[in-house]
């Protein structure tokens, strides 16, 4: 219904907030404040990479949560329980083959993370707002298998 969409936009933009506040402070950290995790210059020096990768998996994440959080409102088990087979499917794979590469960094672990929540947020955006971001393109009012 029209209500459920725009309590879903509202929740979505608080998510995207949160998850931008999230963040920047936890990329802050390692690209700004390495000093706070270990007294290691050489480790600081290493850390500092991984605030891209960790601010784009954070950011990610609480937007995920809203969309997903819609979706169990909504009883979408069906389809949340499909997102979950395909991405425990996906991931370990993944990071299996950084492992096995050799020359896997811990920022390619974060990166393969972040392209993980990016993934997940693409389902669950799609089956949330997909038949209806359709629908606007091409002028209909319904669309066949949409929800």
């Amino acid at each position: 219904t029209e209500c459920t969409y725009k309590v879903a936009n509202k929740l979505l933009s608080i998510g995207i907030l949160v998850g931008l506040i999230m963040a920047g402070l936890a990329s802050s950290i390692p690209r700004f404040l390495p000093q706070i995790l270990t007294n290691n210059a050489i480790v600081q020096t290493a850390v500092r990479p991984l605030a891209t990768p960790l601010f784009l998996g954070a950011l990610l994440l609480a937007p995920v949560a809203v969309c997903e959080g819609v979706l169990l409102s909504q009883r979408e088990l069906g389809f949340i329980a499909g997102v979950y087979a395909v991405s425990t499917a996906l991931l370990p794979p993944v990071l299996f083959r950084i492992k096995r590469s050799g020359d896997g960094t811990v920022s390619m672990i974060w990166n393969a993370f972040a392209v993980f929540q990016l993934l997940r947020e693409v389902m669950f955006a799609g089956r949330l707002w997909g038949g209806r971001f359709i629908r606007k393109m091409i002028g209909r009012t319904t669309v066949p298998g949409a929800v």
